[in-house]
């Protein structure tokens, strides 16, 4: 590619001044252009073993290439990748968070993340809609009046939390994609090429190696992250949980439609009180079950969401700075440098 070809024109260049200065040293006889040329000449020496290792592991059919697309097709077999097979875990990864269908893991089929998230945010937006009616209604009974709304307040809260939680699930997820989907555009075909060049000359040599440890900490260490955290959880699926949303939002619309046609029937006649007070408590009772399982749910979401993502970047941050120590360079991170 061009970045790759002006990575060698670069590599040539500084091959030499570095052999110009080498020789005017052994012709003026002057030890500091010795050093330096020699110097030079290692240091290209060295760029020219990372131009070819790159290529050799990172490239169509390389080692480091071959190593994840085995590693990755060994977990997740019927993996189609298409516009992102020059990365297999960054293709995984990209599609355990946004995959419209069933990925495979381990042998068995999952949703995908954003799958599980708006599987409990549809119908759970539609049981607060119908909560907000109900709570909204005010009617008596013969001499009893009534009004839901101090009843289902409680209600309301938990499901207004959950809704606010799985839309900011949701924007995690979309916002990881597109990460995953920016680095598999711009690693390999422009950041690396930038890191030699820049380690290829004086000034920029510690620059040049930090974005080279950096690509390769975004483009190997972290989707391969991903694909270890898949494992972990692949035992889990909160795929139930959709189900049992679906099915209480169903219990609340009869709830809402037998408030109408039964209760406000008998309403005139001040019958059907003691039966709606049971109707209601059942109700209530069920919809307490129904937010307790679908906060357990919603707690392994979170973890799969925002803990494992935190800690593959942990892990990421770690890597990038050993790598670059291997390169000759430091990566800090300010306040956050705490490994």
């Amino acid at each position: 590619m061009l970045g790759y070809n002006i990575d060698i024109y670069a590599l040539s260049i500084m091959i030499a001044i570095g052999g110009i200065l080498l020789g005017l040293g052994y012709a003026f006889d002057d030890i500091n252009l010795k050093k330096y040329g020699k110097k030079e000449l290692l240091e290209s020496l060295v760029n020219g073993i990372i131009i070819g290792t790159l290529v050799l592991a990172f490239g169509q059919g390389g080692i480091i290439y071959n190593v994840m697309e085995s590693t990755v097709t060994s977990v997740s077999p019927d993996l189609n990748c298409g516009a992102m097979s020059n990365n297999y875990a960054i293709c995984f990864a990209y599609n355990f968070l946004i995959n419209p269908a069933y990925i495979s893991i381990m042998g068995k089929s999952y949703p995908s993340l954003i799958d599980d998230s708006l599987g409990l945010l549809i119908p759970i937006s539609a049981i607060y809609t119908v909560l907000g009616i109900i709570a909204s209604m005010s009617f008596s009974l013969g001499v009893i009046s009534i009004t839901l709304h101090s009843v289902m307040a409680p209600l309301l809260s938990v499901g207004r939390d959950i809704i606010e939680i799985l839309t900011f699930a949701n924007i995690s997820i979309y916002t990881q994609a597109a990460l995953l989907k920016v680095i598999s555009l711009v690693s390999l075909p422009l950041l690396m090429p930038i890191g030699i060049i820049l380690r290829s000359f004086y000034f920029t040599r510690r620059l040049g190696g930090s974005i080279i440890a950096l690509t390769l900490g975004l483009f190997a260490v972290l989707p391969m992250m991903y694909l270890l955290n898949a494992v972990i959880i692949s035992d889990y699926s909160t795929a139930s949980a959709s189900s049992i949303a679906t099915q209480s939002l169903g219990t609340a619309t009869n709830f809402e439609s037998s408030i109408f046609s039964d209760v406000m029937a008998n309403s005139a006649a001040g019958k059907g009180a003691i039966s709606f007070y049971s109707s209601l408590a059942n109700f209530i009772k069920e919809m307490n079950q129904f937010f307790e399982s679908i906060v357990n749910a919603l707690a392994l979401l979170i973890i799969e969401i925002v803990f494992l993502p935190i800690l593959s970047i942990i892990m990421t941050i770690i890597s990038t700075r050993e790598l670059a120590r291997i390169l000759g360079t430091e990566i800090s991170f300010g306040k956050f440098d705490i490994f």
